[in-house]
C-alpha cells in the first residue's frame, strides 16, 4: 500500500515535462560524462504491462563501464500512454531494475548503477498530439515514447 501511494504521489507532485533528448550520444562511442545514450525498449509478448531490452546494447553499455570505472549510470525508463498511469510508472520501475539486475550479472557494481522509472512521464509525443495521428502513425510515435536513457555521470 505505501508503495502504491508513493508512486500516486510522484506521479503528482513531479508530473513536469521535459525535452527528452538533450545532449544525446547515438552510439556507446561518443560517450562522455553528461551525455545520455537511448535505447529502445519493446513491449513483452506476453505481458502488456512490462517492457524488455535490447540485451546486446546493455552488454556493450557494460563493456564500456567495466573500462571506465570512474563513471556511474542512471538508467531512465520511459513508456507510452497505453495503460494507466501507476501502472507504467511501475512496469519502468521494474525495467529499470532489471536492467541494473543485468548488468551486475555482467561485473558492474551495481552502486554505480541508479534506476528510475519515469512511467508516461516526459514524453516525445504528448497523448493530445497521438490523437490527432493515423493508427499507423501513433504506433510508430508510441515507439518513440517507450524507451530507455542512460545518463553518464562521473563518480
Amino acid at each position: 500500500m505505501k508503495r502504491i501511494l508513493f508512486y500516486i504521489l510522484f506521479i503528482l507532485f513531479f508530473n513536469v515535462k521535459g525535452n527528452a533528448q538533450n545532449n544525446s550520444a547515438t552510439s556507446i562511442d561518443q560517450i562522455s560524462v553528461g551525455s545520455k545514450l537511448f535505447i529502445d525498449a519493446l513491449p513483452y509478448t506476453n505481458d502488456i504491462n512490462k517492457y524488455y531490452f535490447n540485451k546486446e546494447e546493455i552488454d556493450e553499455l557494460a563493456a564500456y563501464l567495466k573500462k571506465h570505472a570512474n563513471l556511474y549510470v542512471e538508467i531512465n525508463c520511459y513508456s507510452d500512454f497505453i495503460d494507466p498511469s501507476l501502472m507504467n510508472l511501475m512496469a519502468t520501475a521494474e525495467q529499470a531494475m532489471e536492467i541494473r539486475t543485468y548488468l551486475v550479472t555482467k561485473g558492474i557494481e551495481g552502486s554505480r548503477v541508479e534506476t528510475i522509472g519515469n512511467g508516461d512521464m516526459y514524453p516525445i509525443y504528448e497523448e493530445y498530439e497521438l490523437d490527432k495521428m493515423t493508427p499507423e502513425k501513433r504506433a510508430e510515435a508510441s515507439l518513440k515514447n517507450r524507451r530507455i536513457k542512460v545518463k553518464f555521470v562521473k563518480l
